[in-house]
């Protein structure tokens, strides 16, 4: 019968053992303070003079998840993998400018201030560079494509712009041998109908005030609003002469936060983000129907009103862009443009059809355009494979 022999572990030396237990409560007592100090946003400037400084971080949301980010025209590795944003961090404090780019879409680009120990917010969006429609004919062929009929031979459809639907045109005006599309009769209703239901983007008038400002009578008498509104959550569009304004009515610790600016920048508000914003923010401070707005983690003073650059053009119609409280539609005279609300030292406007149109309507969530004779769906992503 084979002797074996059984192991025998001896415990580590009283000296051994005291010696790793100082040596990880040392690590410990090291480490902790560091890893606070990097995680309050403290480096070390190991390029430079070797001085202890201060960073921020960006916190840029990519809307439709379309497009790279640059930070000062760097490119910034995509860390998204849930949600359509993205966290830059280690940003040394001061203006920055991000832009976001995608082939076909227009560019998306903001000056932002970072501070120390704060993480700026923004969100960009991006249209087609191409005008994208989707045509809505009165008649359909035998195969169920869209026919346009009495068209005058060499005259384009739609020039200038992509149609995401094949359609074909006719020189004869017979329409016999064809099949009435119920989507344009459908659409046509909705203008036809649309004043009185409010689908249409025209002026709605709304004469009471409380409604718009959220405030009591008192308060309402020495708040100037505009007499068109349209509301969506705790945002209200209204119209005063050629300008349109936003009007955030809701509770004041959920406001926005492309109305508000930390307190900590208030002495560089207007070089930081421009006069109008500067403006806002001392009526915000100096005005007793709006205090400053005092949140759990950061203190911020918010103004209540921002107002939407048309570009100088003339308005038609306006609201909000199906979906979202943070762009705005406008039917202007030159066609319909989409701006974005965030007035931090501009405000991104991008064409979403840029040629003059008769009507514009909005329908669960999709724009119809009326130009004549001719109605279309405008698109505002470019279609797929």
């Amino acid at each position: 019968m084979l002797k074996t022999n059984t192991p025998t572990v001896q415990p580590l030396p009283r000296a051994r053992r005291r010696f790793v237990f100082l040596t990880l409560f040392l690590f410990f007592v090291i480490a902790v303070p560091i890893f606070v100090f990097y995680a309050t946003g403290y480096r070390y400037d190991f390029a430079g003079d070797g001085a202890i400084t201060t960073t921020g971080g960006l916190y840029i949301t990519v809307g439709g998840g379309e497009g790279d980010v640059y930070l000062n025209e760097t490119a910034v590795r995509d860390m998204r993998v849930f949600r359509n944003a993205i966290y830059i961090q280690n940003i040394v404090p001061g203006m920055q400018r991000v832009h976001v780019q995608a082939e076909g879409l227009h560019t998306w680009v903001k000056d932002l201030p970072v501070y120390p120990y704060i993480v700026t917010e923004a969100e960009s969006f991006a249209l087609p560079v191409v005008p994208q429609v989707r045509p809505i004919a009165q008649f359909t062929n035998a195969s169920g494509t869209l026919v346009f009929p009495a068209v005058a031979s060499g005259t384009k459809l739609f020039e200038g712009v992509s149609s995401t639907v094949t359609f074909v045109t006719a020189t004869s005006a017979a329409t016999s041998t064809y099949t009435r599309n119920p989507e344009y009769d459908f659409v046509v209703g909705l203008f036809s109908t649309s004043t009185a239901t409010s689908t249409l983007l025209t002026r709605v008038v709304d004469g009471v005030t409380t409604v718009l400002t959220g405030t009591n009578e008192e308060d309402a008498a020495t708040t100037t609003v505009g007499t068109t509104t349209k509301r969506l959550d705790d945002l209200v569009l209204s119209e005063r002469g050629e300008d349109i304004f936003v009007t955030y009515v809701g509770p004041k610790n959920s406001t926005p936060y492309y109305f508000c600016v930390p307190k900590a920048s208030l002495a560089s508000t207007s070089a930081l983000y421009g006069n109008h914003v500067m403006m806002g923010v001392a009526q915000a401070v100096a005005s007793e129907n709006v205090p400053a707005v005092t949140d759990i983690v950061t203190e911020r003073t918010c103004r209540t009103e921002i107002r939407i650059d048309r570009q100088w053009k003339t308005v038609i119609d306006f609201d909000f862009f199906p979906s979202t409280t943070d762009l705005i539609v406008l039917h202007r005279e030159d066609g319909v443009s989409v701006v974005e609300v965030d007035d931090r030292a501009w405000q991104n406007t991008q064409m979403l059809y840029p040629k003059p149109i008769d009507e514009l309507v909005i329908n669960n969530g999709r724009l119809y355009a009326k130009d004549g004779d001719m109605i279309f769906e405008l698109i505002s992503v470019l279609p797929t494979d």
